[in-house]
Formats: C-alpha cells, sequence, structure tokens
C-alpha cells in the first residue's frame, strides 16, 4: 500500500501533532512538578502551549499549501485531457463529414446530422468535390 503526498503529509502533521502534545505535557508534568521552586511556572507553560500552537499551525500551512499545489496538478491534468477529447473528436466529426460529403450528401444534411455550422459543412463539401 503507497500513500500519496497529500497522505504523507497529513500522517507527519498527525504524528508532529501528537509528540508535540507529548513534550507538551511531559514539560508541563515536569512543570508542575517544580512549581513550588519556580514560581513561574503558569508562564512557562503558557509559553509551552503557545509553541505548540505556533508549531500545529505551521504543518496545517504545510499541509495545506500541499494540498493547494495538487488541486493545481490536477486541474491542469484535466485541462490536457479535455483538450485531447475535444480535438479527437473534432477530428472524428470531421472524417464523417468528409465521408458524407463523398457519398454525395447536402451540406445542408450533414450540417444538422452532425451539428456542424452550415458554413463548415459547406466548405467540407466543396473541398471534397473538388
Amino acid at each position: 500500500m503507497s500513500f500519496g503526498l497529500i497522505e504523507t503529509v497529513s500522517i507527519a502533521a498527525l504524528l508532529s501533532g501528537v509528540v508535540i502534545l507529548g513534550v507538551g505535557l511531559w514539560q508541563w508534568q515536569h512543570a508542575r512538578q517544580s512549581a513550588s521552586s519556580k514560581p513561574d511556572a503558569a508562564k512557562d507553560l503558557a509559553r509551552l502551549i503557545r509553541e505548540s500552537e505556533d508549531r500545529i499551525a505551521a504543518l496545517a500551512h504545510m499541509l495545506d499549501a500541499s494540498q493547494r499545489e495538487r488541486i493545481e496538478g490536477m486541474r491542469l491534468e484535466f485541462t490536457s485531457v479535455k483538450s485531447d477529447i475535444e480535438w479527437l473528436t473534432g477530428e472524428r466529426m470531421i472524417e464523417q463529414a468528409v465521408s458524407m460529403a463523398r457519398d454525395g450528401m447536402s451540406a445542408e444534411d450533414i450540417s444538422a446530422d452532425l451539428g456542424l455550422s452550415l458554413e463548415a459543412a459547406q466548405t467540407i463539401s466543396v473541398i471534397r468535390r473538388h
């Protein structure tokens, strides 16, 4: 089983968050035990919480940027595939129109059957006759 970039970053962010929380809890416990000897233990705990929040926010930002980059890559790929499909469809439609013109169909009939503009069907009919 393989993980993509988004899944890997998500797992890394989750594990980092767990590690940060674990370290924070350990430091909090350590600070709590020495609170009697340290009058500013609450300040230290608040600082640790802020640092943990900053680290989690940075990881979330990295994950968000990674997702945006991946979505943009997929959008570009879909655009390319759409362009290829449109080209192939147009190519096939022209082949059908040429074949119909060879068989003697009128430009109006070709236009109606294939959904081409009348001008395009007329152009194909004129070219195929010569």
